[in-house]
């Protein structure tokens, strides 16, 4: 329904209302990757939502879902950043999905950050991006703070 309405793709979270097994929620996001065509990001959000998508997860899911092309890393472990990035490479687009880890995270190896800042500082939260980006960590660091 989204791609009718025009979706580009759809960000997707583990169904959390009752806790699955591994083989439920792997079976899960496998039923939406064969359903859909378009991009989808998974959000990884163990802490608001008791399921953590885990690295053996994301493995299982690598081959039969090429459509799963980022993951919205919300575990609030920035090291988690660089275990996707020596696991998988640049397989998934990794991106921040905590505020206040948003620097630390692109410095570690994330894509980018989706971020809900942006609602009250957009100009800021495009800017401290785009400096972690190109590590001008100083200025970046002075607006973050």
């Amino acid at each position: 329904m989204a791609e009718e309405l025009g979706a580009d793709g759809t960000m997707i979270i583990p169904p959390f209302y009752s806790t699955p097994t591994w083989d439920e929620l792997i079976h899960h996001f496998r039923c939406i990757g064969e359903a859909a065509t378009r991009p989808i990001m998974i959000y990884n959000n163990p802490v608001d939502y008791g399921i953590e998508v885990t690295m053996d997860m994301f493995e299982d899911l690598l081959n039969d879902c090429p459509n799963i092309q980022a993951v919205k890393e919300s575990t609030r472990d920035i090291s988690n950043v660089i275990r996707m990035r020596n696991r998988f490479k640049n397989r998934f687009a990794i991106l921040c999905g905590v505020d206040t880890l948003a620097l630390e995270s692109i410095l570690m190896g994330a894509d980018g950050w989706v971020p809900g800042l942006v609602c009250a500082f957009p100009a800021e939260t495009v800017a401290i991006c785009n400096l972690a980006k190109v590590v001008k960590i100083k200025e970046a660091k002075e607006i973050y703070q």
